[in-house]
């Protein structure tokens, strides 16, 4: 077989989820040569970069010459548990911009008068109230595994669709995170004087995140194991940026979505934890209340946007032969 054989082979079995990786990864590269100089591990960021496309590249030999479940499975599953990567690389690129959170926490006071994020734990104080808003925010990581998983177990064929879905929605937000800097409650509250909140003044800090990565987290002070779970999530990858929207609420109003399409009792039995996320994203301080109804109408349009995408992109022989293949 010749190198232009090999090479036009894997390019007819590539699938959707697999250009999108690749253009997502163009994009950022292409950024990270703007702000070559002002990144602190351009060379790291790049080689990140390579590595992942290479192995979607490999992933697609892999599969060409051992087609089987397994290997289909494998470029189904990587999307997803790549997201770990993607995520922490946002601050990289959104550290050279201006910090807006302002703009947000000032928003809220316009529509309540006071901040939901500073208040809502004393609203809902105790153990009880904690927990549970703890376990709905730490829900959000089982439903992006239950968006791979339920397909898998009742709907096989949508499995390559919701992945699509699930991956370009999440790249949709990483971009808009890039280019409006906005840290969260959380992170802003934590750096500037808390007497010129109650005066309802909210100073702009510019750069300040940039130079202060590390900023603290605002805790209620209550020990409990969700939270536990929650804030151990936070410190292994948490920074500065991507509270509007909310990707938590907007990603999870996606899935919720995906569900009611592919299981109404999965839909029906996530509900609950659903309601829960959209309330702990301003309880435990993660985003201002307007950064949720952000999340809840970017997650209509990423939604629509992806799946005519897929629609679009997709030729349903070729995917339907991948998965008879599988």
């Amino acid at each position: 077989m010749t190198e232009h054989t090999i090479l036009t082979k894997i390019r007819h079995n590539l699938l959707p989820v697999d250009y999108a990786t690749l253009i997502y990864a163009l994009f950022t590269s292409l950024l990270l040569v703007v702000f070559w100089n002002q990144s602190d591990a351009p060379w790291k960021l790049l080689g990140t970069r390579v590595a992942i496309s290479t192995g979607v590249v490999a992933l697609t030999y892999l599969y060409i010459l051992y087609p089987s479940r397994v290997t289909m499975l494998l470029r189904q599953a990587y999307p997803l548990a790549m997201l770990g990567v993607w995520y922490p690389d946002i601050f990289e690129f959104s550290r050279h911009l201006p910090n807006f959170d302002h703009v947000f926490a000032a928003a809220d006071y316009r529509l309540f008068g006071c901040e939901p994020s500073l208040e809502m734990s004393k609203w809902f104080s105790g153990i009880v109230w904690s927990e549970l808003f703890n376990a709905g925010y730490f829900s959000y990581y089982l439903m992006i595994v239950g968006a791979a998983v339920v397909p898998l177990l009742w709907n096989g064929k949508e499995l390559l669709r919701t992945i699509f879905i699930v991956t370009v929605g999440f790249f949709a937000y990483y971009i808009v995170f890039i280019f409006l800097p906005v840290a969260g409650p959380q992170f802003y509250f934590a750096a500037i004087d808390p007497a010129v909140v109650a005066d309802a003044q909210f100073p702009a800090l510019g750069y300040y995140f940039d130079i202060h990565p590390d900023a603290p987290h605002i805790g209620n002070g209550i020990a409990g194991f969700f939270q536990y779970l929650v804030e151990l999530m936070q410190e292994s990858g948490e920074r500065p940026v991507a509270a509007f929207p909310s990707s938590h609420v907007g990603m999870g109003t996606v899935i919720m979505i995906l569900f009611w399409r592919l299981k109404r009792g999965v839909f029906w039995a996530m509900l609950p934890f659903y309601i829960q996320l959209c309330g702990a994203t301003v309880y435990i301080g993660a985003h201002y209340f307007v950064d949720v109804i952000g999340g809840w109408l970017t997650a209509v349009l990423f939604y629509m946007a992806a799946k005519r995408l897929y629609d679009t992109f997709n030729n349903k022989n070729t995917i339907a032969w991948h998965y008879n293949a599988a």
